[in-house]
């Protein structure tokens, strides 16, 4: 059924495909019946596949992309940035892949934190705000 207001021009009824191949990517398409798992910064990784992994479980998706992460955030120390990380929940808790990466990646055990509910991240961002404005006041 088309409604008036909409545009054939911008509208179809050509179901969606987006190929990841039509812009030089990896990864399968995604069809009509969308994207079925959570949107990350690298894409539907179940869906399209951006690492050609064929991925079943996010455990599989943390063993690599946490070292795409710590690479990250070793070339971001390199350049003199500062880096703070907090690990939020009890599934990012101690001995996580989670927590691991994010205490890797902070600038030093002080840089790191870990809090389980809101008023632990408001401590968090209030200690982290505290350490960075004393940071600009003795440069």
């Amino acid at each position: 059924m088309r409604y008036p207001a909409c545009s054939t021009k911008q509208n179809s009824s050509v179901p969606y495909n987006f190929a990841p191949s039509s812009l030089g990517l990896a990864g399968r398409s995604v069809g009509p019946m969308g994207p079925r798992d959570f949107f990350s910064p690298y894409g539907f990784i179940y869906d399209s596949d951006p690492f050609g992994a064929n991925y079943t479980s996010y455990s599989q998706v943390d063993a690599s992309l946490d070292p795409l992460a710590l690479a990250a955030c070793a070339f971001a120390k390199g350049q003199g940035i500062e880096i703070y990380s907090i690990a939020v929940s009890s599934y990012a808790g101690p001995g996580t892949s989670v927590y691991n990466t994010l205490k890797s990646c902070a600038s030093s055990d002080e840089h790191f934190f870990y809090a389980t509910d809101a008023v632990g991240l408001t401590n968090t961002f209030a200690e982290i705000a505290r350490k960075a404005t004393a940071f600009v006041r003795t440069k």
